[in-house]
């Protein structure tokens, strides 16, 4: 029994030499650190969640709204920052299409990011909120990173980008504006797109290429189909034109040979892309495009921004 007992307290000694080696390492390590930051953050979005020790060990963000000056207007966004003292990092945050600004789990994201000490920026869409593609947008977000940079609480060698859908693609585009591209550290795409191509080409034929390998099923998001396809459609540059698409595009009916005859080469190109359904044709159909509307619908692509992109 005895020797028993010796060799569990050995084990118990053993067990707790190993936890505080991982410990130690998980301080010490920039890998470490973030894993734990990581790991306290999660709890702040997962809805269920009942224990939350950030909340334990910092104190609540300060929160306001602002309004802030950039080339086409004036912004708006919501800003959480530490309660402490000094100078922190900034995170801008930009969305979708028709965000929840609101939404309960994207708040306590935001305040949790601020808990962890930086300054987070939720910028309000100025065009994507009524369903529009814009470049006013990237605009916006650079005079949101000049805003950022000037506070007294930022510090403004660490600010970045985290974006959202559509937004993540907006964002790429601002990161890499020559106005800000040396000012901006980083940045974050999650479920952005590339390039007008595949994105038109995916909306379409509701398919993707997977690996550039085979084409598979894909279902986009209900709310993605008609505010792209409406932004394609905006960017013929004839009102008359863009009446005729919408109606065609609402009407959904096959044309008749009659009918395509009696459409414009430019009308008659940008609908048989918008109505195609096979993958394999989709590209040929893009390439039809007119070149001054495939060099419109390039302007959103983030694919032709790489060049003076600076941030991680």
């Amino acid at each position: 029994m005895r020797r028993i007992l010796t060799l569990a307290r050995s084990f118990a000694v053993l067990a707790l030499i190993l936890a505080f080696a991982i410990v130690a390492i998980l301080l010490v390590t920039h890998e470490g650190r973030v894993a734990i930051r990581a790991a306290m953050l999660l709890p702040e979005v997962l809805p269920d969640a009942t224990f939350h020790p950030l909340r334990m060990i910092s104190d609540r963000p300060l929160e306001g709204d602002v309004l802030y000056p950039f080339s086409g207007g004036t912004g708006r966004a919501t800003v959480w920052r530490p309660a402490g003292p000094g100078q922190h990092g900034g995170l801008i945050l930009f969305l979708g299409v028709n965000p929840d600004y609101g939404n309960q789990p994207l708040r306590q994201f935001a305040q949790a990011v601020a808990r962890q000490g930086a300054v987070v920026m939720l910028v309000h869409g100025v065009a994507l909120d009524d369903s529009r593609l814009s470049l006013v947008e990237v605009d916006s977000l650079v005079g949101a990173v000049r805003y950022l940079r000037e506070l007294p609480y930022v510090n403004p060698k660490r600010v970045g980008f985290a974006g959202f859908c559509v937004g993540g693609s907006l964002a790429l585009l601002a990161a890499g504006d020559p106005r800000i591209a040396g000012d901006v550290q980083f940045v974050n795409s999650f479920g952005g797109f590339y390039s007008a191509e595949t994105l038109l080409m995916a909306l379409t034929t509701r398919s993707v290429v997977v690996n550039n390998l085979q084409q598979e099923a894909w279902e986009p998001d209900p709310r993605a189909t008609p505010w792209f396809t409406q932004a394609v459609v905006n960017a013929l540059p004839d009102p008359a034109e863009r009446a005729a698409l919408e109606r065609l595009l609402r009407d959904a009916a096959p044309l008749t040979p009659d009918q395509r005859t009696a459409l414009t080469p430019r009308l008659r190109s940008m609908h048989d892309l918008l109505a195609n359904r096979d993958p394999s044709v989709a590209g040929p159909l893009y390439e039809a495009l007119p070149a001054d509307l495939r060099a419109e619908l390039a302007k959103y692509a983030p694919s032709n921004n790489f060049e003076w992109l600076q941030a991680k």
